[in-house]
């Protein structure tokens, strides 16, 4: 879990990281790190990040 919070905490500096995947047609993203994953979306020019949702995937 610590490794998902330093990669959203990353997501400030740059909120497209290359381990980051877009979702369909949206200003949303997911990001996975080992088996957590966190959906987040940007929100404008000022870029704003809401963190939607965290949780695990299935192993």
């Amino acid at each position: 879990m610590k490794a998902l919070v330093k990669a959203i905490n990353t997501v400030a500096q740059n909120p497209e990281p290359a381990a980051s995947t877009k979702l369909g047609n949206t200003n949303l993203r997911r990001l996975r790190v080992d088996a957590c994953r966190a959906t987040y979306e940007i929100d404008g020019d000022t870029v704003a990040i809401k963190i939607l949702m965290v949780g695990s995937t299935a192993v």
